[in-house]
């Protein structure tokens, strides 16, 4: 808590986070009294929300979560907005690599059994993410279709 004025019921929040594979981020977050009876709690869940999402972690993925009725349709603390219900969130289909040429990306069929493959093994999606980084260099959404395939394999493997 970097400041807390009670009788404004105003707090505000920074966190840091710092992650093995060498990447960091802040995150701030404040919030009032006269939105939130909780105003402290979610002012500190705003600020790690917000550093672990500039990391690549977060709920913007995870279409099952509750959602708030006063976010206007948003997942819960993760401020993205996901295509409406009927509609299918459009992947590329290939991304250019750096000599030029261009390279089919893994489907959504891939994607969703990478996630899937990782939460059997234990690990959750932020954990998927860093070895896939680690790994690859790339979030599992950006890998080559040949490399999501070496990953599967990979998150396959006894742990």
């Amino acid at each position: 808590m970097v400041h807390f004025d009670p009788e404004n019921k105003l707090a505000v929040f920074r966190a840091k986070i710092t992650i093995p594979e060498g990447g960091s981020a802040t995150g701030w977050g404040s919030e009032t009294g006269d939105d939130f009876k909780d105003f402290i709690e979610k002012a500190e869940t705003k600020a790690i929300g917000r550093a672990c999402a500039a990391l690549g972690f977060g709920t913007q993925h995870c279409q099952d979560f509750d959602y708030d009725s006063q976010s206007q349709g948003r997942v819960v603390d993760a401020p993205v907005k996901n295509p409406a219900p009927t509609q299918q969130a459009k992947t590329p289909t290939a991304q250019q690599t750096l000599d030029g040429q261009s390279k089919a990306l893994v489907t959504e069929k891939q994607v969703k059994f990478i996630y899937g493959t990782g939460k059997a093994q234990g690990m959750s999606d932020g954990q998927v993410v860093s070895l896939c980084r680690s790994k690859f260099g790339v979030v599992p959404e950006d890998l080559s279709r040949g490399d999501g395939s070496r990953f599967i394999d990979m998150l396959k493997q006894p742990i």
